[in-house]
């Protein structure tokens, strides 16, 4: 019988140990050990731009408009089939301690056609250090260095590149979403790889400018014409800037750009709790001054210590003050802009 047991447990344990993986499953330290691999290959490449040179190019393809052709064919059956064409736009540089490479996960790209054709943020690019490389690691494993920038548009926080690959799998740009329809997104927020979340299209909103933030010279980078964005629920955070937001054909109708947090109105709010038995410390305290104050005499140990010179700084007993403010707001809700289908076809398509 004990043999029969300890057969059972050791069969169980095998069953345990034995049991698959779900393939969608994310090895975030795998991601990060291959783009750092990747990197170091791409630094030593000196056909690859260095990232200051890729800025300037991004400056200088402002206002420039791509005649690609639409992506033909179904889009994504599932949310793991859409990740396939996601990828991590990731940062290599050197710090001041070391001659190594390092290496951080700046935001998130989606391929636009299947000859290495990304869209990304304007400021994902924007501040990237000058003699840093610029990379982008695919779904399968792969990392490419970003080798041009082809278009952008700064006030719309759109920026196309290209890498060395082809036979990716792209997406394709649709017609604008309505309000209240479905929206998915796979993004990279603070370094959770490929992380699915899904939400609706809340309203369009118009602004003749975005958010300071991207803004260097708001003078002259007003725009006469209105923007408009669309303000999606789905969830994303830092790292998730670029991601492409799709519809439920698999169809972009919008890309991740920035969050307005809403708060409740100021009001004041204790820092420090008031102790137990404050108020009754505080009403003996007043009546014992009042008191010694009378008399002349002093009331506590440290006044007698000083010889009743009560005015003197060191004389003085820190005595119990009320709980301190401040003005203190709490969030509310998270309106989350993205870019607009629309600037993404003009962009892309020249529509």
């Amino acid at each position: 019988m004990k043999y029969c047991i300890v057969s059972i447990l050791v069969a169980c344990a095998a069953a345990i140990q034995a049991a698959p993986i779900p393939k969608s499953a994310v090895d975030d330290q795998d991601v990060n050990s291959r783009m750092l691999k990747g990197i170091e290959t791409i630094a030593a490449d000196a056909s690859v731009p260095a990232a200051g040179a890729l800025v300037q190019q991004l400056r200088q393809a402002e206002g420039k408009k791509l005649h690609l052709a639409r992506p033909a064919g179904q889009g994504p059956a599932t949310h793991d089939e859409a990740a396939e064409s996601v990828a991590v736009v990731g940062i290599g540089y050197k710090c001041n301690k070391c001659p190594n490479w390092h290496m951080r996960s700046s935001g998130t790209a989606w391929i636009a056609s299947s000859d290495g054709i990304l869209v990304t943020n304007y400021h994902v690019l924007n501040n990237l250090p000058e003699d840093g490389r610029a990379c982008v690691y695919l779904k399968n494993g792969q990392v490419h260095a970003i080798r041009e920038v082809l278009a952008s548009d700064k006030l719309r926080d759109v920026a196309v590149f290209r890498i060395g690959a082809t036979g990716l799998r792209p997406l394709a740009v649709g017609p604008d979403a309505p309000v209240g329809s479905n929206l998915h997104l796979v993004s990279h927020p603070e370094g959770n790889f490929y992380m699915y979340t899904g939400g609706f299209v809340q309203r369009y909103t118009l602004r003749t400018a975005p958010n300071s933030q991207y803004t260097v010279d708001k003078n002259k980078s007003q725009r006469k014409e209105p923007i408009a964005w669309l303000v999606a629920s789905c969830d994303y955070a830092l790292g998730s800037s670029g991601g492409g937001i799709y519809n439920d054909n698999g169809e972009v109708v919008g890309m991740v750009s920035s969050t307005t947090t809403l708060y409740t109105p100021p009001r004041p709010a204790p820092v420090t709790p008031l102790p137990e038995g404050f108020e009754k410390s505080m009403i003996a305290n007043q009546a014992a001054h009042a008191q010694n104050t009378a008399t002349g005499e002093p009331n506590d140990a440290l006044h007698k210590d000083a010889g009743n010179k009560t005015d003197a700084p060191e004389a003085r007993e820190p005595e119990p003050s009320a709980a301190r403010f401040q003005m203190m707001r709490h969030p509310q809700m998270v309106l989350r802009h993205c870019v607009a289908g629309y600037t993404l076809r003009e962009i892309l398509y020249g529509e």
